[in-house]
């Protein structure tokens, strides 16, 4: 599994902290992953000192930022819909994690590269039998666009589609000002990891994901709780033994 994908894996499976003991909570215990969208290096060193959890690249932003990617702290990937054998090979001596793909664009041999972690992003038309199919493939995660703002009930069952039927977390493009609440209804959607839009985002965003809460399991519902009577049962009565002084002697 890549880097990225323990990330993601780690944000699904945070437990909440005990009622009355709030915690300060790191990075590594956000329930969503922040990812940084970078297109140049003075962009890279800024989203490394803003908190970026990862960082999210095109192939030629990648090429042209070769030397700073060696040894980079943070898992990074590239955006790619149909990612070329040669490029990813390059790459992997740098240091790339994971993949974005779009699989009407990409060779079906991309499900072989081995080393990165891949993540679909799949057409808008695709189909429930093709989803499911996707969730055959080693996959980590699937990708999204942006979801508009507001978010609609039926956007947000269009992303909980996507994540019911791939069985796989999502990673979202997220629109400018997405705000707490937002937040929470792409978790609900299945949502693990968000890429800020600007590095005036990535920031905003670094104050705001800490304070949201922790996912729900899955098929995790509230339970209604039945009422107890407060009276104590009524003790039961032993049944009484036939005494012999009731038979009747009769004497001839």
């Amino acid at each position: 599994m890549s880097r990225l994908g323990q990330l993601l894996k780690r944000a699904l499976q945070q437990e909440g902290s005990p009622i009355g003991f709030p915690v300060g909570r790191r990075a590594s215990s956000w329930p969503l992953v922040l990812l940084a969208s970078v297109a140049q290096a003075k962009e890279l060193e800024g989203a490394l000192g803003l908190g970026a959890q990862a960082v999210v690249l095109v192939p030629e932003v990648a090429h042209t930022l070769r030397e700073d990617l060696k040894g980079l702290q943070v898992p990074w990937g590239l955006v790619d819909p149909a990612p070329a054998k040669e490029d990813v090979e390059a790459l992997k001596a740098l240091g790339l994690d994971f993949i974005v793909f779009q699989p009407k664009e990409a060779e079906a041999s991309v499900i072989f590269i081995e080393g990165v972690g891949l993540m679909a992003w799949p057409d808008t038309e695709v189909t429930d039998i093709e989803l499911r199919l996707l969730a055959e493939l080693p996959l980590e995660a699937v990708w999204s666009a942006p979801p508009p703002v507001p978010l609609t009930v039926a956007k947000q069952l269009s992303l909980r589609r996507l994540s019911t039927l791939c069985r796989l977390p999502l990673v979202i493009q997220l629109p400018p000002q997405a705000d707490l609440l937002y937040l929470r209804c792409l978790m609900e959607a299945g949502v693990a990891g968000v890429v800020a839009p600007s590095l005036e985002e990535l920031a905003r965003l670094r104050d705001v994901i800490p304070s949201l809460p922790v996912h729900r399991r899955r098929g995790e519902h509230l339970k209604p709780l039945l009422p107890i009577s407060s009276r104590a049962p009524a003790p039961q009565q032993e049944p009484e033994e036939e005494s012999s002084l009731d038979v009747n002697v009769m004497v001839f």
